[in-house]
């Protein structure tokens, strides 16, 4: 039996370590409905009164379940944040090709649960706002479409370059034996194109404080075989035919293309909102790294091309969010868990790393126990900016069957029973101290809250005082063609950066110290020169 207690939902929960105390709970399995912890117990800290250091404590909020689709679930959805001393609401407003808010470019969600007339992210926004919270708006990247039947809207991207689309107008991405997927391939530059322009046009019409990509990444070594990705790299690398998913260069291929997708996100968005913050929910899968030089044989470089260890180090992200969803009572998972946040913790860069948190997955207690380790520091004094859990809608375990442990081993599952007074429970258990008793273990098991007192957002160095500046711009040849894949390189005192531009002819240099620089695009004789002069906390964009 692993350590702690199985069947959460039959204890008797006791608030603070002070009587008047017992506050009875049914068993699910019954059809009672259990009490809600108490949260008015004498010796309570008080999130509102008690200041902590600054300290990012975010909620994932998606699309598929209730949050924002009413004024009334926006209304609770703050008041859980604040109860549960939340700062940060990442709310998914772009699900899967689709828009939850009234001003933008793709079709308004077809989710019947949305009133046409409403707008989601403007509600939320304002009240969030006035209630102190910051609001980052959740888009789901490459993935536009999830379901059997296509999209009402004839307009729809996934009607108009789906699978129905022919040549040039198919932007999917395909597995290497021809069959369509229902995401985008960053390796099409038309695709790309039209994915930085949908988020960019979000950010600009609406005042959120961050822009959070999810799904910027292949779903493994088959996938990406979109006709005219792969038309550019044969023809980048003089050769014919489909490449081996095994092959390095037709790997490292794919991985630049996320790459510079995630670069022109970044440097577009901050053109358009230069106070946004951009973070990105990153895969965690597997074995951690032991050291960085053993990152290049982890499964999110290896198996999904997201090189994200080298976009903090560039600084393409002001936030990064690795989604450590490991199940605390499976030992094995556990290692896994503590072994991704320590190598996280030494390994941020000079950005802020925040440990995403697989509260869906896990038992209460145990998901703060994971919240808890997450902000400790590592051995070497390595810190987190934070914690985000996943997600709103399911804060803990719940569903039926087992769980296939190691060796083939059979762990038992003893699963909450998922309702929405549960659920609510760890925006209670977060701010205040409790005690379990478990009477198949006969003992009392103590928890302590995670967030004891209020937390300001960190802030973000460039914010305040910047000390760095950004270059863009678009290649063309004489016909105002894009130039696929020519040098780009920026010269300065004592500095030299180099990139290539994508397939629209766009380049981007990230954090460029203050002064002048030379910019040459190209081979000779066809180089292109620019004499540049780079300020700190702005966008040069090349004429």
């Amino acid at each position: 039996m692993r350590k702690g207690f199985l069947t959460f939902m039959s204890a008797v929960l006791l608030m603070a370590a002070f009587p008047p105390g017992a506050v009875a709970r049914a068993n699910l399995a019954g059809p009672a409905t259990p009490a809600a912890p108490e949260t008015t117990a004498p010796g309570r800290t008080d999130p509102e009164t008690a200041q902590q250091p600054a300290q990012l404590r975010a909620l994932w909020v998606d699309a598929f379940h209730p949050g924002i689709k009413t004024p009334e679930e926006i209304s609770k959805l703050v008041g859980d944040a604040k109860t549960g001393g939340f700062n940060t609401l990442i709310v998914q407003v772009r699900r899967r090709g689709d828009r939850y808010f009234q001003r933008g470019r793709e079709p308004f969600t077809q989710d019947t649960a949305v009133a046409p007339a409403f707008d989601p992210l403007d509600t939320l926004i304002a009240r969030a706002h006035a209630a102190g919270l910051e609001v980052h708006a959740w888009a789901a990247v490459l993935p536009v479409w999830q379901w059997p039947a296509p999209p009402l809207s004839p307009g729809h991207v996934y009607n108009q370059h789906g699978p129905a689309a022919q040549g040039r107008d198919r932007w999917l991405t395909y597995t290497r034996r021809g069959e369509a997927t229902r995401f985008l391939d960053p390796g099409h530059p038309e695709a790309a194109a039209y994915t930085v322009d949908v988020l960019v046009d979000l950010v600009r019409k609406y005042p959120v404080d961050g822009l959070h990509l999810d799904y910027i990444r292949y779903d493994g070594p088959e996938y990406g075989y979109n006709a005219a990705s792969v038309e550019r790299f044969n023809a980048r690398h003089r050769r014919t035919g489909q490449p081996d998913p095994a092959d390095p260069l037709w790997s490292d291929w794919r991985r630049r293309q996320v790459t510079q997708l995630v670069r022109r996100i970044y440097l577009e968005a901050l053109a358009a909102r230069p106070t946004l913050k951009v973070s990105a929910a990153l895969v965690a899968w597997g074995e951690p790294p032991s050291d960085t030089r053993l990152w290049t044989e982890t499964r999110p470089y290896t198996d999904t091309f997201q090189d994200w260890r080298a976009w903090l180090e560039e600084g393409i992200l002001d936030l990064a969010i690795p989604m450590n969803y490991f199940q605390e009572f499976n030992p094995r998972s556990r290692d896994w868990y503590n072994g991704w946040t320590e190598w996280q913790k030494d390994h941020t860069y000079g950005r802020q790393v925040v440990s995403g948190v697989g509260a869906y997955m896990n038992y209460l207690e145990d998901t703060l126990a994971q919240i808890s380790r997450a902000l400790t520091p590592s051995t070497a004094g390595g810190r987190l900016a934070g914690t985000a859990v996943y997600a709103y809608a399911a804060t803990h375990l719940y569903g039926n069957g087992d769980y296939n442990g190691p060796a083939g081993q059979n762990l038992p599952r003893q699963p909450y029973r998922y309702n929405a007074e549960t659920n609510d429970w760890l925006f209670r258990l977060t701010t205040q101290p409790a005690w379990y008793y478990e009477p198949a273990l006969r003992q009392q098991i103590s928890v302590q809250p995670v967030f004891p007192g209020s937390a300001p957002v960190p802030p973000l160095p460039r914010l305040g005082q910047p000390t760095a500046g950004h270059v863009v711009g678009v290649a063309l040849d004489a016909q105002g063609g894009p130039r696929d894949g020519i040098p780009v390189a920026l010269s300065g005192p004592g500095l030299q950066l180099y990139t290539e531009t994508d397939g629209s002819g766009w380049y981007g240099f990230a954090h460029v110290p203050p002064g002048p620089y030379t910019l040459q695009i190209g081979y000779w004789p066809l180089r292109q020169t620019h004499t540049i002069e780079v300020e700190a906390g702005r966008l040069f964009r090349v004429p």
